[in-house]
């Protein structure tokens, strides 16, 4: 069972959940800027946007090897995935604005990742036309895994 943090803990605590609120909203704002940045396909913002994303990645990183440090000294276990069992409402409400605030930048940088990823097979797709390559078409093998040759027939697809 998890006691609840001493005063002094607990206030540490709360005050690194909203340094990491804070910083994940940071990295929010700068996903929705990488975002637009892909949109408009402007590779200076995307180099500035990404030196303001590691930053905010490495202190989120900081902030968590904190917090884990007090919750371990506070006695409060943590499992992945899982909310800690604080018994403190004011740390409980922080963790999980915190928790919902990594889902949303998770999912906001798959999607700016989807982004690149799309786009690149189209530069490396063009670039095999400029330089005379064949570009076989996608296909899927008997076992479902993709295969670039292009060379089966029908009968055998």
């Amino acid at each position: 069972m998890t006691a609840h943090p001493p005063d002094n803990t607990s206030q540490r605590i709360v005050a690194i959940l909203d340094d990491s609120i804070e910083e994940a909203r940071g990295l929010r704002d700068t996903l929705a800027a990488e975002r637009a940045a892909l949109e408009e396909r402007d590779p200076d913002a995307l180099d500035r946007i990404l030196g303001a994303k590691t930053a905010h990645v490495e202190s989120l990183a900081a902030l968590d090897t904190e917090r884990q440090q007090l919750f371990a000294a506070a006695g409060i276990e943590t499992r992945q995935g899982e909310a800690p069992a604080t018994r403190h409402a004011g740390i409980d409400r922080r963790w999980q604005q915190l928790i919902d605030l990594a889902d949303e930048c998770a999912q906001m940088n798959q999607a700016n990742g989807f982004v690149i990823r799309a786009r690149r097979s189209r530069v490396d797709t063009r670039l095999k036309i400029i330089r005379g390559e064949p570009i076989a078409p996608l296909t899927y093998g008997h076992a479902g895994d993709q295969t670039g040759n292009g060379h089966r027939s029908l009968a055998e697809a």
